[in-house]
């Protein structure tokens, strides 16, 4: 996958989230999770709360090291350097959470 529209909609599925794009703005919507037709946004590359969500969902660890992070489940780990993120840890850990979700969500 190389676009971050590619790795949400596989991650996205993955969770079993039903989700679609608005026309007018670059982030999809959740259309009828858990039966609420209501839409909201989601967006867990820069949601924190939707990366917890997903990682929760999806059950994924968490594993951190001095230059790099891995999420994942099982084989389906992914790891992102600090240094790729302009060393911002946590938008590290949002790539590597939605890369693994991505993985998993391609499998299904």
């Amino acid at each position: 996958m190389t676009t971050d529209r590619e790795l949400l909609e596989a991650a996205a599925k993955a969770a079993g989230i039903e989700i679609e794009w608005s026309t007018q703005i670059s982030y999809p919507h959740i259309v009828g999770m858990s039966g609420n037709s209501q839409r909201c946004f989601f967006n867990p590359l820069t949601d924190d709360g939707d990366e917890a969500r997903l990682e929760t969902k999806l059950e994924m660890d968490v594993k951190w090291f001095i230059d790099s992070v891995v999420v994942g489940k099982g084989r389906e780990k992914h790891r992102e350097f600090f240094a790729e993120h302009g060393g911002e840890k946590q938008k590290a850990r949002k790539y590597a959470g939605v890369r693994a979700a991505a993985e998993i969500g391609i499998q299904r």
